[in-house]
């Protein structure tokens, strides 16, 4: 028995894990979360192993964060050149509140 050709294969585990990942920037995607160069890479990952899975999420994850991140600074660019308009603080509000329950450090809006 060819135990490498085994090894290789992805097992239920990471095939599950790679069916999420592949819903995940769908998802992602569809609600303009990340952008379409962005989706476009993250498709390309192979999940065959648990390794893979990891940094698959993590590289997904950080992608969340950058462009989460550019879009509080646009909407802080734009309030100070514009004041706070109530619009838009509410929305920088909601931004940094997913930011922070990205970072896995949202209270609800009670101090830590």
């Amino acid at each position: 028995m060819n135990t490498e050709l085994v090894d290789s294969q992805p097992t239920s585990t990471e095939h599950f894990l790679a069916e999420h990942f592949t819903t995940l920037i769908e998802q992602a995607y569809k609600l303009d979360k990340i952008d379409e160069l962005s989706y476009e890479r993250l498709r390309r990952v192979s999940i065959k192993t648990l390794d893979d899975a990891d940094n698959a999420y993590s590289d997904f994850s950080s992608c969340l964060r950058g462009q989460l991140l550019e879009r509080i600074i646009k909407g802080a660019d734009y309030i100070e050149k514009n004041g706070p308009v109530p619009v838009a603080v509410k929305r920088y509000d909601r931004l940094c509140a997913e930011l922070e329950r990205l970072d896995g450090r949202y209270t609800d809006g009670n101090p830590a």
